[in-house]
């Protein structure tokens, strides 16, 4: 994984645009290091390279996954305050109630085992939200359990660094491009069924172009896109997070999508 250090862009002497301050150095490491208690304990990785367009959602409140989380599941007290949040007692609180086991952490998988099971964990990293490095430490934390020989004929991971851990394939009206496609594949030849190699090969395809298409976005407009689509955040919401109105958001969605829609249009007729 990438190492990246935000020092290489601090501003010097001959440098004054386009850097960084020694405070925002250390505010960017930060976020890089994640969640720490007062052991240095990681509680929460923080998030890699590449997510730093995103990181307004993080301190802003209209944000509110997290806020109405804790608001509703942990503290059922509506006007509990965020800014009182602290990362030794509240993190432990929440995790010890554990709502819907929402954690969904244990690493202990030998009744998953004694049925026969392997799995496959996929994690991208398109989606600067989520951190790819809780999967790793997931992975890791079930080595550690089962033990590496073990771990080797039940599971295995992947880390994507082009695709999010969606895939990118449920923008809107991907789902219904696929079913055409299948549906026009039958219509040729009603005796020849889809395989799944030839599903597999074309959901690849798919997000192969799905993802050359969101590369051409500005940030701004991807970042709407990701709110919007992968995030699952409202207009209202996602005005908040980049601190400019909902006409703006409106006006930016419209415009990513229709960019979107002209660059599959020719692979969607195929």
């Amino acid at each position: 994984m990438c190492k990246f250090d935000p020092a290489v862009l601090q501003c010097t002497a001959n440098r004054t645009s386009m850097c960084l301050t020694p405070n925002e150095i250390a505010a960017a490491r930060r976020v890089y290091a994640g969640v720490v208690n007062k052991k240095g304990q990681v509680l929460f990785p923080g998030t890699g390279p590449g997510s730093e367009p995103l990181w307004a959602a993080y301190a802003s409140p209209g944000f509110s996954i997290g806020t109405s989380y804790f608001r509703n599941v942990v503290a059922h007290d509506q006007s509990w305050d965020p800014a009182t949040f602290n990362v030794d007692t509240d993190v432990a609180r929440a995790e010890a109630q554990d709502a819907g086991n929402a954690k969904a952490m244990d690493p202990d998988l030998s009744a998953f085992i004694a049925h026969g099971g392997k799995l496959l964990t996929y994690h991208g990293t398109t989606d600067g939200l989520i951190p790819y490095r809780n999967s790793i430490d997931y992975y890791q934390s079930v080595v550690a359990k089962l033990g590496e020989e073990l771990r080797a004929s039940v599971l295995r991971k992947d880390i994507d660094p082009v695709t999010d851990s969606l895939g990118m394939a449920d923008l809107h009206g991907v789902a219904d491009v696929e079913r055409q496609r299948v549906e026009r594949l039958r219509g040729e030849d009603r005796s020849r069924q889809l395989t799944g190699v030839e599903r597999d090969a074309y959901v690849r395809e798919l997000q192969e172009k799905l993802n050359e298409a969101m590369m051409k976005l500005s940030i701004k407009h991807r970042t709407v896109v990701t709110l919007f689509e992968i995030d699952g955040l409202g207009h209202q919401e996602i005005a908040d997070v980049m601190d400019c109105s909902v006409g703006t958001v409106r006006s930016r969605l419209h415009y990513a999508k229709q960019l979107l829609q002209a660059e599959l249009q020719p692979y969607m007729r195929r």
